[in-house]
C-alpha cells in the first residue's frame, strides 16, 4: 500500500468505551501531568497525522462513536470504527486505547509505514493498531476480540524495539495509575 502524506486520509480512533470497573472511575478522565488520558490520546493521534479523531464508545462526546454492540468489547468497537471510516472514504484508521498513555509518535509512526499488509500492530500488543479502511471486512463474528479480528485481517506483527518496551503500559487499576511513572 502506497501512502502519500498529503493525500492519505487517516482517522484516529480512541477506544474509550470500557466500564473502568477495576479502576473504580472513568479512566478517560484521569489526569496525568495536568491533562486527561483522553486528551493525551487525542494529542498523540493528532501529532501522528490523523486528520480526524473519533472517540469510540462515547456517543455523547462531540466526536463520539456509539458502540453498535455495547458491552461486547473493543473488537466490536474497532469493527464499528472501521465501517465508519470506510463509509467516509478514509484510507485507514489508527486505533489506540485511552488507557495506554505511554504511546507516542515514535511508537505509532512505524505502524503507518507503507506495506503490503492491510493491518499492522506490534508483536504481543494488539493495540495500538493501524488498519487500512478499504477492502472487504471479515465477518463481524471475527470481532469477538481484538486478537481474533486482527487474525482475520492477516495482521503484520512488527518486532518491538527495546527502547519502545515501556510505551505499552496499560492503566487498569489505581495501583497501575500510581506506578505509571515507572512504566514509561
Amino acid at each position: 500500500m502506497t501512502r502519500a502524506a498529503d493525500t492519505f486520509k487517516l482517522t484516529g480512533i480512541v477506544l474509550a468505551g470500557g466500564k473502568s470497573r477495576r479502576m473504580g472511575r472513568d479512566k478517560a478522565m484521569l489526569e496525568l501531568d495536568g491533562e486527561t488520558l483522553l486528551d493525551r490520546a487525542r494529542a498523540v493521534l493528532a501529532s501522528t497525522g490523523c486528520g480526524s479523531i473519533r472517540i469510540s464508545g462515547r456517543p455523547g462526546h462531540p466526536d463520539g462513536i456509539p458502540d453498535s454492540r455495547p458491552g461486547e468489547g473493543p473488537g466490536q468497537a474497532i469493527y464499528d470504527a472501521l465501517e465508519l471510516a470506510r463509509k467516509a472514504g478514509q484510507d485507514g484508521v489508527l486505533v489506540i486505547p485511552v488507557d495506554m498513555p505511554g504511546l507516542c509518535v515514535e511508537t505509532l509512526t512505524p505502524l503507518l509505514q507503507p506495506s503490503s499488509a492491510r493491518c499492522r500492530a506490534w508483536v504481543d500488543h494488539p493495540l495500538p493498531v493501524f488498519i487500512a479502511a478499504q477492502g472487504g471486512l471479515p465477518d463481524r463474528t471475527e470481532a469477538v476480540s481484538v486478537r481474533s479480528l486482527l487474525a482475520a485481517l492477516r495482521t503484520e506483527w512488527l518486532p518491538i524495539k527495546p527502547s519502545y518496551s515501556g510505551h505499552f503500559g496499560n492503566i487498569n487499576t489505581p495501583d497501575d495509575f500510581a506506578g505509571f511513572g515507572n512504566l514509561a
